[in-house]
């Protein structure tokens, strides 16, 4: 496709960029809620704006849009501005105007989607955008929230549609597909306006409608065209007009035509974009080249109203034993006979003798049936309908029909036999039953098809593409992920834990040990009890980022702004948040200073009136911040502002502000948060989570010999790294610059390795060069649960800690051993990490005591949880999460964060303190750290880290802190690195 075009630039998703790259030169990505970036290594260009915009002229074109082709290759069309404004602007003689909500369906990489969207705008009405989610699993209660009243979708959408319960729909458009008579008697004995339109991209989809509720009418009427004028030639010669009744195929005139093909044989455009036939001068019709004409390819008839019947394509009506057959006939004889056993059936020709067969599909209910029974009763029920010719003389069992890429019924697929083939009628004929689908692996790995089914859930990966020998990195996979997986393979009662996945064990290797797993009743979850007031140390990172006593600074706090859409009860939302603050430990979490200056923390009692103030509702006219700035969060680390909406913004519906402490709330929780939020509006009630009290005392604050063992051993000899000599004077600010960019890696050395790994190993090469250092320590985040406690993923609150990860960079290393040696170090420390930084600091090590506050030079954090931001609450309607905003004291030189949408994918965040780093020298950093994953994905294997720090030396202007000052100097290169 991209061939085709000539396409320099492609805009995707973060997951595919690695892909697009090797179509294109320029790859944007979307890297969140509509931020876009240039996906490639380095930091993205300064682009010069244009002095004007370009001229446009009516045949220009506008876009291109892909069909699938005869070939098998999908063919572009080229559709004129022209072209594509004459066919919007004719959405309202299809019934659209300023008062319709059009459903949008269909995929954005269709045609109609772009259609549903730009006519309905032009027209004055409203677009409805079902999620992906939605269009899959949940289309009877998106519709019921967003309140649609007319609908274009495809037949087959239409057959699992059950308009009771969608009684906003008043229009439903049928269009892609004939339209079923069982469908059609179905929904014509409904309430709603039943149209069917006809359409193609060549002349930019839809160009007629009819109205199916006329009298006598057939499914087969596609109504008259407004837009462009419909001809009836003979199949064979389009300078001959058929007669009024004579069956030919459609020919359309007029604007909204498309330009052509693009890079096709110019036989094969000239067959279909026509001159003006001879014809048309003595009708008047233009015969200049300005004119457009087009050759459908389809069968249609004209009827004595003027309306015209579709009899399907000129290409693929059947001839058995010399006679014509409609398939769509046979079709619907099939289907009305066998409404209870048969779900889909498609006829046409297989073998050489070019047998009528008939492709079925069977209900769930009737999947015993054969075919050969089934064809038997099929030739009995008839025989006595149709002539003998069109019963079919086959009947082929599938799971499901196949589709090409486009969605449509692949029969090329079909006739010559596919994976989904259950059963053949005719055991001798030469179209034999594929194996049901395997998952490439042998008999001897037991439970490989439950990994490979878990991996396309968890990581969406095609199952045809995992293989026995598949690892985790390769398929896309890191710890939080693994974290998901481990606890689905246990609930299906096997033994896994995280590290069998992490250490880069293939598939077939972890399935041959998987064992069946013993109840473990001490670590069963403890939910949340109605009286946990102990009070409780607080963890090293709930401590370093919570609120001030005197609330002079209020810690690291995030401030959400929570939209509802739809039809939402301002009093049971009011009952929903005070349910949800009740219902979950870390909202009613308060913090308290003893006279020691020691930080603890307890938990209001679910029965108590203490906590109930954090929920405040708000009148339209009082504004939030004023409360904010009073609120202790200290005493309430978190605050709830229900606004009521004012008469004239009623329509926008109720609005939340949640201001929350990162205290008592990590990554992994906010989402059950906004889940369970959506379940405590729908049902006014709330699931219990398992306690976060209990893990507390359990798990994040035990202080077990081993774990201070294992520091002490890893940081014996280390000292912190640090740019500058006195980081008391710099002090923590709020005022950062910073640089956000997605990038790519081929990957191919780097494949046994997590994103961390990639990118903690190439930090510690450019801070190497930055502190002239060839013994590197710096922090880095890790999520906290543990993995063999039970229910740990599923609970809300702060489980997050910062521990060191310490790098010792030697002469003969190769990329491939830093590597190695960074991933052994993060496995290992992870049964660890619960003792955090700054007590890792102080019973650890030897460093002096001023630096026991651990704020070393760097801090890095996987974004690993992709945060959600629209949830359906019920029929209600929507919660929008808007994205947060942060109130973050930085107390590092840089703040790196970072998250991967698939294998060799990062996206990161890169900032630092505005007063210490100019834009020059934080956009040299950044650069000399892609540079270095970049070096580590390509050459892990060979060459040393000294050839990998000498080319970052070369390549960058990067800044260097004399460490005898505070005072930043830049240097440009850094020439006597030594690592020995």
């Amino acid at each position: 496709m991209t061939d085709k075009l000539s396409a320099t630039h492609l805009i995707t998703s973060r997951s595919r960029a690695r892909a697009a790259h090797a179509l294109v030169s320029r790859v944007i990505v979307n890297i969140s809620k509509g931020e876009f970036s240039l996906a490639r290594t380095g930091l993205p260009e300064v682009q010069v704006s244009c002095s004007a915009p370009p001229v446009v002229k009516p045949s220009d074109t506008a876009l291109y849009i892909f069909t699938s082709g005869s070939s098998g290759s999908p063919k572009a069309i080229a559709i004129s501005h022209e072209a594509w404004a004459t066919r919007c602007a004719g959405c309202c003689e299809y019934g659209v105007t300023d008062m319709t909500r059009v459903l949008q369906y269909a995929s954005c990489s269709f045609l109609v989607a772009v259609a549903d969207t730009l006519g309905t705008l032009i027209a004055g009405g409203t677009v409805t955008i079902l999620s992906s989610e939605e269009r899959m699993n949940d289309l009877h209660g998106a519709m019921r929230r967003l309140q649609p009243n007319y609908a274009s979708i495809t037949p087959s959408v239409a057959k699992a549609l059950e308009l009771s319960e969608v009684p906003s729909i008043q229009s439903l458009l049928l269009v892609g597909e004939p339209i079923p008579r069982s469908l059609a008697e179905r929904l014509l004995h409904s309430r709603i306006k039943l149209l069917n339109g006809y359409g193609q991209s060549e002349i930019c989809g839809l160009n007629s409608v009819a109205d199916l509720r006329q009298a006598d009418t057939s499914c087969r009427n596609i109504g008259r065209s407004k837009l462009q004028n419909y001809w009836i030639v003979d199949p064979n010669d389009h300078e001959r007009l058929m007669p009024v009744g004579g069956l030919g195929e459609l020919v359309v005139e007029g604007y909204a035509i498309s330009q052509g093909y693009v890079s096709e044989p110019s036989q094969q455009a000239a067959a279909a974009y026509i001159s003006a036939p001879n014809w048309a001068a003595s009708f008047t019709a233009p015969t200049d080249k300005s004119w457009s004409w087009y050759k459908t390819g389809d069968l249609v008839q004209y009827q004595a109203n003027g309306d015209l019947y579709l009899f399907g394509r000129k290409d693929t009506q059947l001839k058995v034993r010399g006679q014509r057959v409609e398939a769509a006939e046979v079709e619907h004889h099939i289907t009305h006979s066998f409404k209870q056993e048969i779900e889909h059936v498609v006829v046409d020709k297989t073998g050489t003798e070019e047998k009528l067969t008939a492709f079925v599909v069977l209900r769930q209910s009737h999947a015993q049936r054969t075919a050969s029974s089934l064809k038997a009763e099929m030739n009995r029920a008839l025989c006595t309908i149709v002539p003998a010719w069109m019963v079919p003389e086959k009947v082929v069992l599938t799971r499901a029909m196949p589709l090409t890429a486009t969605g449509k019924l692949d029969r090329r697929a079909l006739r010559r036999g596919h994976g989904l083939t259950v059963a053949v009628s005719d055991p001798e004929d030469t179209m034999k039953a594929d194996q049901q689908h395997s998952f490439h692996a042998g008999d001897d790995c037991r439970h490989f098809e439950l990994l490979a089914s878990l991996c396309h859930k968890i990581l969406g990966v095609d199952v045809k593409a995992i293989s026995t020998k598949s690892d985790w990195y390769s398929l896309g996979g890191d710890s939080l992920s693994a974290m998901r997986l481990v606890k689905e393979v246990r609930t299906a009662g096997l033994r896994l834990r995280t590290n069998d996945l992490m250490t880069g064990r293939a598939l077939a290797d972890i399935c041959a040990t998987l064992e069946p797993m013993e109840p473990d009743f001490d670590n069963a979850p403890m939910h949340q009890s109605c009286s946990s007031t102990e009070l409780l140390p607080m963890t090293d990172f709930q401590e370093q980022y919570a609120p001030s006593a005197d609330g002079s600074d209020r810690g690291e706090l995030y401030k959400y702004h929570i939209a509802f859409r739809g039809n939402f009860d301002i009093e049971r939302l009011g009952q929903a948040l005070h349910l949800w603050v009740q219902s979950h430990e870390a909202l009613r979490i308060s913090f308290e200073r003893a006279a020691s200056g020691c930080l603890s923390q307890r938990v209001l009692p679910e029965a108590g009136q203490e906590w109930r103030s954090r929920v405040v509702l708000l009148s339209a006219e009082e504004h939030d911040m004023r409360l904010s700035v009073k609120h202790d969060y200290m005493k309430h680390p978190v605050l709830i502002l229900l606004h009521r909406s004012s008469d004239k913004d009623r329509r926008e519906g109720p609005q939340l502000t949640l201001h929350i402490c990162h205290s008592v709330f990590d990554g992994m929780s906010i989402n059950h948060l906004w889940h369970d939020l959506v379940k405590c509006y729908t049902f006014l009630d709330a699931r219990p989570r398992p306690s976060f009290a209990q893990y507390l005392s359990e798990k994040l604050l035990t202080r077990t010999g081993d774990s201070v063992a294992y520091w002490t051993q890893l940081l014996d000899g280390s000292s912190p790294t640090y740019l500058r000599s006195n980081m008391a004077e710099v002090g923590a600010t709020e005022s950062t610059r910073g640089v956000r960019h997605a990038a790519y890696f081929n990957g191919r050395h780097t494949s046994s390795f997590s994103v961390s790994t990639l990118v903690y190993a190439a930090w510690s090469l450019v801070l190497s060069v930055l502190a002239n250092k060839n013994h590197i320590v710096f922090l880095y985040l890790v999520h906290g649960r543990d993995e063999d406690y039970e229910g740990s993923s599923e609970i809300v609150g702060c489980c997050v800690s910062e521990i060191p990860c310490r790098v010792r960079l030697q002469d003969d290393m190769s990329p491939g051993d830093l590597l190695r040696s960074v991933q052994h170090q993060m496995l290992e420390s992870t049964s660890h990490a619960h003792l955090g930084a700054r007590i890792i600091a102080s019973r650890c090590t030897s460093w002096p005591q001023s630096e026991q506050r651990y704020d070393l030079s760097t801090m890095l954090w996987n974004e690993g949880v992709a945060n959600e931001d629209s949830f359906a609450v019920g029929d209600a309607g929507y919660m929008h999460v808007s994205e947060p905003i942060v109130e973050r004291r930085i107390c590092n030189d840089f703040d790196i964060g970072f998250s991967s949408a698939c294998l060799a994918e990062v996206c990161f965040e890169f900032r630092c303190r505005a007063a210490l780093y100019s834009e020059e020298e934080v956009h040299a950093v950044a650069k000399a750290f892609l540079e270095a994953m970049q070096m580590l994905s390509e050459d892990a294997n060979h060459d040393s880290v000294r050839a990998v720090i000498a080319d970052l030396q070369a390549s960058n202007d990067l800044p260097i802190v004399d460490q005898g000052t505070t005072d930043l100097q830049t240097q440009t290169r850094c020439t006597n690195m030594i690592l020995s």
